[in-house]
């Protein structure tokens, strides 16, 4: 799996971009990258995780939970997840394994970006001046990648 991460609001809101085939040794580094960018941040830091639709996951749900695991805890500072999808298929899977690995987590998921954006600000009153049209410009220019 190829991914991108990296704060879309400075030190509030990261922005994971996952595509390719989702591979478990991938899920080691994204979550070492996750918890540095966590720890440089204020909390409480919301990821907002976007899956490309060609994106190819492992057909076996006890395999992918166990992918999905990585660290037993979520980072204190962690806030929301939301993981956006157009995918109906894509949102349960990560809804049932996000819920069945982390208990009482803060889970999401939204079909768009602009929706995850809209969650976070009805959320989080410290987010309640977050420009969503430059926020949405923003992450356009960062995604610049091809994916396949």
């Amino acid at each position: 799996m190829a991914y991108k991460i990296d704060y879309l609001v400075p030190q509030r809101v990261l922005t994971l971009l996952a595509y390719g085939t989702v591979e478990a040794v991938d899920f080691e580094t994204l979550h070492l990258d996750s918890f540095r960018l966590i720890d440089e941040g204020s909390a409480p830091v919301h990821t907002i995780s976007l899956i490309d639709p060609q994106t190819k996951y492992e057909k076996n749900l006890t395999t992918l939970i166990e992918m999905l695991k990585g660290p037993a805890k979520l980072h204190p500072d962690a806030g929301w997840v939301v993981q956006v999808s157009e995918q109906p298929v894509h949102r349960f899977i990560a809804n049932l394994t996000f819920q069945a690995v982390y208990k009482n987590a803060r889970f999401h998921t939204v079909k768009s970006l602009r929706e995850a954006l809209e969650f976070l600000v009805d959320r989080d009153t410290t987010l309640a001046g977050l420009d969503i049209e430059a926020a949405l410009a923003q992450y356009a220019a960062w995604q610049a990648v091809t994916v396949s």
